[in-house]
């Protein structure tokens, strides 16, 4: 098969001179032009010199179809014969054609040497200089080839001789940096050789001429006619790429693409051209993120290269869409498989040690570090300085994936030498870092000041000592922290660093809890750099001490200070907090709230609006106004469902509904707490809180259940008691509608008072409401026990008990019991029970005393 003639090494630069003679000698017989003088080839003659015309005719045929070396050899074996000259000269320039085919171009000037005299024949002379010219073209002595085409008489060349005379004057003219002039000898090509074979390859050295001067538009234009005049040339294939870069750069990527896909699908078209097209168009594709088309287009590029760097491109540009597209596991299996096929191939190394690079800047950690290993084990003889990019490597995936143990001993494995200094200063730097994150904070620091005397030119030195200041402060070596970072402080004191250095003396003073050092040293500091960008955070850290020390109109000011001057820094949302809690310290409640509604507002994702949510709740409860208070509450756990305040704002969004009677609300706030966070130390309260509400619903039955659930999951909790209690008393009233629910209510009571360490008030409710229960089941002498026995356990333990509301269920059995007597006629008994509630001194004595004196004047006479 014959070698296609290239143009340009790479598209847009001038080709290499080897190419030069050879592809003048391709458009000479692509032009389809006689080899003779005359421009037509003769038929082969009969008789005995039929043979050197058979001969003849056969070298010619091979010239046309770019068969040099057939050409040659049937050249040759004419001029080894004695031959009629006209034959002869024939033989002679055919030869030397072969011979600048097939790039031997000295030899073809040594052959030339030998015909000389054709130099000086009125018909050959011509067609000898003009390819004596090629031949030193081709050669590299453009100077010689030049002053012998400048001799050339134009208006003698025809043909194939007039075309090869035009391209190698354009050419000529390039060599001489006279663009314009070679254009023009293009311009005058096309005019003259449009409708031939060689157009195409014309248009395309044209095309390169025009980038040389820079004239892309026109280079545009030729390029365009290249590709739809000629679109099943082979000039034409590499042409549309050529072009499709052109339009690309001008933003025309549609146009572009479409040319590229057209080339693409060109059965036709030479593979590696079609290669060349689905390359750059998955090249595109993974620019605009279309990865699943890219690794499409990348693998059809793959399959059709037939060039080396081609496969290799599409290869790897296919594993690049794999990784963008995070199909790690097929990207790992690609690059695996070339690394394979291609081991002891110089730059496989590089390749693959790319890749795994790649892969940690895509974040895909593990698969980097799989990687990384990989390739310390598969090309152990490396270069020193990949062997340390490999390391630094997977230092820094261990580092992320927290495995710091194993990232200080890969990064201690990058070798020093033959490894550049970024890298070596890099892998101590991230050796310190990572034992620091470690909590290893002695050996860090050891590291680091290693790095700051071993690389002291290094802009990140300062930052290694003010590091090894931190490993102190982290090791609770407060004292030598400050020491060192007064030491940094001064010599660096108009640097960041320096400045970074003093600030760093203020938290440690706040760490101390030495308050008045802190504002000290942070008032230096104001003092000292007003303007400077730290400001903010000093008045800050001073404001954060005055507070600790209780000077609260002063860290006041600082606060403000920091959000008028610094709205836009991190910190002043630290600063804007604080100063809702310090207003409300000093006692300005409705500021406070103002400035906490001002800080929701301005921060609404800030890390602390549930905080500042949750105390404007707090205030709006405690102030009465309950619809407020839910509504915050509400928020809280609507917008931030993973604070740790969500449950209790849950619970409290509950709690306020129910002081607003509005219980369906707060039953299905209590409900959704138990749903959504069922470990909240919350659940025991709400689902207290849930009973009370069905309750106050009317449904007893469910409440009963509840308070049944918290007795039975909370049996150590204070509320299992009240829950127990709770749990008789609905089910004594829905004794109203079945008597067998007194019996159960009474065995709530019951249990209750056999519990250990009963709260002394509850057990005389419990006692109580189990006489009621008696009394209901028609019980009556056991019931008047139960209601004396709350009476007198009262009366012993009165003293005790006051203030903590037990009187009530004093009077109510005290009452009850008489009222039995009453209704049996022992008004004795009656009067004598009143008697000890009106000597008890009890609020409801009154009522006792009334009712003694309405049983002695009612019943006087049975007394």
């Amino acid at each position: 098969m014959r070698a296609e003639p290239r143009i340009l090494g790479r598209i847009g630069r001038r080709r290499t001179r080897p190419a030069t003679a050879y592809m003048l000698l391709t458009v000479v017989w692509y032009a389809g032009v006689c080899a003779t003088s005359f421009g037509a080839e003769a038929s082969p003659a009969k008789g005995p010199g039929g043979a050197v015309e058979r001969t003849l005719a056969t070298g010619e045929a091979a010239l046309k179809d770019g068969l040099w070396s057939l050409a040659e050899m049937e050249f040759r074996k004419l001029l080894d014969q004695s031959l009629p000259r006209p034959l002869e000269n024939r033989a002679a320039i055919g030869l030397v054609r072969a011979l600048c085919g097939r790039g031997a171009y000295r030899e073809a000037l040594q052959v030339m040497e030998r015909y000389r005299r054709l130099r000086r024949s009125s018909i050959w002379g011509a067609r000898y200089r003009l390819w004596k010219a090629v031949a030193l073209e081709g050669s590299g002595d453009s100077d010689k080839a030049r002053r012998l085409a400048a001799r050339l008489d134009a208006g003698s060349l025809f043909g194939a001789d007039r075309a090869a005379y035009l391209l190698l004057q354009a050419r000529l003219r390039l060599s001489e940096g006279k663009g314009k002039e070679a254009v023009r000898f293009f311009e005058e090509f096309d005019r003259e050789f449009y409708s031939t074979p060689a157009a195409p390859l014309n248009l395309s050295w044209w095309a390169a001429a025009l980038q040389r001067l820079g004239l892309t538009n026109q280079m545009a234009e030729v390029l365009n006619r290249l590709v739809t005049g000629y679109p099943r040339s082979e000039h034409a294939a590499r042409g549309a790429l050529w072009l499709s870069d052109e339009l690309a750069k001008r933003g025309d990527r549609q146009e572009a693409h479409r040319i590229l896909r057209s080339l693409a699908r060109r059965q036709e078209a030479p593979d590696d051209a079609r290669a060349g097209a689905w390359l750059k168009l998955a090249g595109s594709a993974v620019e605009n993120g279309d990865y699943t088309n890219a690794v499409e287009w990348a693998s059809e590029a793959a399959r059709l290269a037939r060039s080396v760097p081609l496969q290799d491109s599409a290869a790897w540009l296919r594993v690049r869409a794999l990784v963008l597209a995070g199909r790690y596991e097929q990207a790992a299996t690609a690059a695996r498989k070339w690394v394979a096929e291609n081991l002891g191939r110089p730059g496989t190394d590089q390749r693959y040690l790319e890749f795994a690079e790649l892969l940690r800047a895509q974040k895909a950690t593990q698969y980097a570090l799989e990687e990384f290993t990989h390739f310390l084990e598969l090309f152990p003889q490396a270069d020193a300085e990949r062997q340390a990019r490999a390391w630094l490597g997977k230092g820094w995936c261990l580092y992320s994936l927290d495995r710091l143990a194993e990232a200080a001993a890969a990064f201690a494995k990058v070798p020093r030498p033959g490894v550049s200094t970024e890298l070596v200063a890099e892998a101590l730097l991230k050796r310190a870092d990572t034992l620091f994150r470690a909590g290893k904070f002695e050996e860090a620091r050891q590291l680091y000041l290693k790095f700051a005397a071993d690389f002291s030119d290094s802009e990140h030195s300062p930052q290694a000592r003010y590091q090894a200041c931190e490993c102190l402060a982290r090791a609770g070596k407060i004292p030598e922290a400050q020491a060192e970072l007064r030491k940094l402080a001064s010599e660096r004191a108009d640097t960041p660093l320096g400045r970074r250095a003093v600030l760093r003396r203020g938290t440690l003073f706040q760490q101390s809890g030495q308050w008045e050092d802190a504002v000290e040293t942070y008032t230096k500091f104001l003092e000292r750099y007003p303007g400077d960008p730290s400001a903010g955070e000093a008045l800050l850290g001073r404001g954060l001490a005055l507070y600790r020390l209780g000077k609260f109109e002063l860290a006041r000011d600082d606060f403000l200070r920091v959000q008028e001057k610094f709205a836009g820094q991190p910190y002043a949302e630290r600063a804007a907090f604080m100063l809702g809690w310090t207003l409300y310290l000093e006692g300005r409640r409705e500021s406070a709230m103002d400035a906490c509604r001002d800080f929701v507002q301005r921060y609404p994702e800030s890390r602390w609006v549930p905080d500042v949510l949750f105390w404007m709740a707090e205030r709006y409860y405690e102030t009465g106004d309950l619809q407020s208070a839910q509504q915050t509450f509400s928020r809280i756990s609507r917008d931030f469902p993973e604070s740790p305040l969500a449950d209790q704002a849950l619970y409290w969004a509950g709690r306020s509904a129910m002081q607003r009677s509005d219980y369906v609300a707060a039953r299905g706030m209590f409900t959704d707490l138990a749903e959504k966070y069922p470990r909240s130390t919350q659940l025991v309260y709400a689902r207290f809180a849930l009973g009370d509400v069905l309750t106050e619903l009317g449904k007893f039955a469910e409440a009963v259940l509840v308070f049944d659930e918290i007795v039975r999951k909370f049996p150590g909790h204070r509320l299992a008691d009240l829950a127990l209690g709770r749990k008789g008393d609905c089910l004594y009233t829905l004794g109203t509608q079945d008597a067998g629910r007194y019996v159960e209510a009474l065995k709530c009571y019951s249990a209750l008072l056999s519990r250990p360490d009963v709260d002394p008030v509850l057990m005389l409710q419990a006692r109580y409401k189990g006489a009621r229960c008696l009394e209901k089941l028609g019980r009556l002498e056991e019931a008047f026990e139960q209601y004396m026995q709350v009476v007198y356990d009262y009366l012993a333990d009165a003293g005790d008990l006051r203030g903590r509301g037990p009187e009530v269920w004093f009077a109510r059995a005290a009452f009850d019991a008489a009222s039995l007597r009453e209704r049996e006629g022992k008004w004795s008994e009656a009067i004598a029970v009143y008697k000890r509630v009106v000597d008890s001194g009890v609020a409801a004595g009154r009522e006792a005393a009334r009712r003694i004196r309405d049983i002695r004047l009612k019943h006087w006479l049975l007394m």
